[in-house]
């Protein structure tokens, strides 16, 4: 099943020492349990992938992370110059930009 986001839901069977360390990996970043994996999956993927690869990979990760930062905002009442100014570096953009992802939500 996808979400609006595209992303699939996938159900994995880990063994409670894997969820253990799973949870302790977002607990220290302060990320979800889905994300620490698909950065587990990240460095696998750079480490077995050709830079190029790897490259589009991450330009698409960085999107939709911008993408779900700026929602959350939006949603929290935050204005387009708060959220351009509270994104860090490497998701920076426009307020253009912003104001496009906004719009395509609110439009859906």
């Amino acid at each position: 099943m996808t979400d609006r986001a595209g992303r699939i839901r996938t159900r994995f069977d880990l063994s409670a020492e894997t969820r253990r360390h799973l949870r302790i990996m977002a607990a220290e970043g302060d990320i979800s349990m889905s994300r620490a994996l698909e950065q587990l999956i990240d460095v696998e993927w750079q480490e077995e992938h050709t830079p190029d690869l790897y490259r589009v990979r991450k330009i698409r990760s960085h999107a939709d992370e911008r993408h779900d930062m700026v929602m959350k905002w939006h949603r929290e009442g935050k204005s387009v110059a708060w959220i351009w100014s509270a994104l860090p570096e490497h998701l920076h953009a426009t307020t253009a930009v912003i104001e496009a992802i906004i719009k395509e939500a609110d439009h859906d």
